[in-house]
């Protein structure tokens, strides 16, 4: 992965993961990111929580791979959840309307008693 994202795993019970995301979600990273988020799926860890306090940028492509990874999760009866999106980030999904699809959280125990399983 590049040296500008990283994706960090917090924690993995059951069905849950939390992944702690940092850097800038952008191009060259979108591949990456989205190879991590599927694999954890691929494992049974369709819930997947975001924590996204540490990503100063997201463009089209880091986007984009929300939306597949969030497809991903919907196919196994799964979920996605985004916290603590910071205000740069924040106003991209809003613009794009994606926090319209994907839900958003103030903190990891309020996404996980959100999520369903």
């Amino acid at each position: 992965m590049p040296c500008d994202l990283t994706a960090t795993v917090q924690q993995a019970q059951g069905t849950h993961a939390v992944v702690a995301v940092g850097g800038s979600m952008d191009f060259d990273s979108a591949g990456s990111l989205h190879d991590v988020l599927v694999e954890l799926i691929d494992e049974g860890r369709r819930h997947l929580v975001l924590e996204m306090s540490q990503v100063g940028f997201c463009d089209s492509s880091g986007l984009n791979v929300l939306l597949q990874v969030l497809r991903r999760a919907q196919a196994e009866q799964g979920s996605l959840a985004l916290v603590s999106a910071t205000e740069a980030v924040g106003r991209v999904l809003e613009i794009t309307a994606v926090d319209t699809v994907i839900a958003q959280y103030p903190s990891v125990a309020a996404a996980l008693a959100g999520s369903p399983g």
